[in-house]
């Protein structure tokens, strides 16, 4: 005959098989879904400016890259009954002599489910500095700007997808005065 702990156990075991049967069916409603859209993201007049810092081993001199990104973005569509939120981005990418592969995060924002998924940002400062640790970013060329997301999803795999790029020539002189 069966104990009361036995039933409890058939029951929760019964449940959990349940649960994790609805986990796999929601993941597979929502994994092959093409996350990719259409995006504009651009740069006017990009600058570079020098900043003296007192390091231990005496004053350095670091770029600093002055942008004002413009960003238009609709992603309504990303949102479905699996997602829970997007984390969206702005990366600079570029190349120095020292360095092969640089990456900075210039600006960021979380959009939970019920929000508003439309960004228009139009000549804003990045929300992070935009500095290179020596003289990488002066008479750089080939400054590629990215935006990308995050869908997070309720059940399932974390997609990192990538939207169109930019690219941002620098000039060769730096500018002086105020940020």
């Amino acid at each position: 005959m069966n104990t009361a702990l036995s039933r409890v156990n058939s029951v929760f075991a019964y449940n959990l098989t349940t649960l994790a049967a609805l986990a796999v069916l929601v993941f597979l409603s929502t994994n092959f879904k093409d996350k990719t859209l259409e995006t504009k993201i651009s740069v006017a007049s990009p600058k570079v400016r020098f900043d003296i810092e007192r390091m231990a081993s005496g004053p350095e001199r670091k770029d600093y890259g002055v942008v004002k990104l413009d960003i238009e973005a609709d992603l309504t569509d990303l949102f479905d009954w699996n997602t829970k939120e997007l984390f969206v981005m702005v990366i600079a990418y570029y190349e120095t002599s020292k360095t092969d592969i640089n990456q900075i995060v210039l600006w960021d924002k979380i959009i939970q489910r019920g929000e508003p998924a439309k960004i228009t940002l139009n000549q804003a400062k990045p929300e992070y500095r935009f500095f290179d640790d020596g003289k990488g970013l002066l008479g750089n060329e080939n400054v590629t700007l990215q935006l990308s997301w995050n869908v997070i999803p309720h059940v399932g795999r974390l997609p990192l997808v990538y939207s169109n790029t930019y690219q941002i020539k620098f000039p060769t002189n730096y500018i002086s005065g105020a940020m």
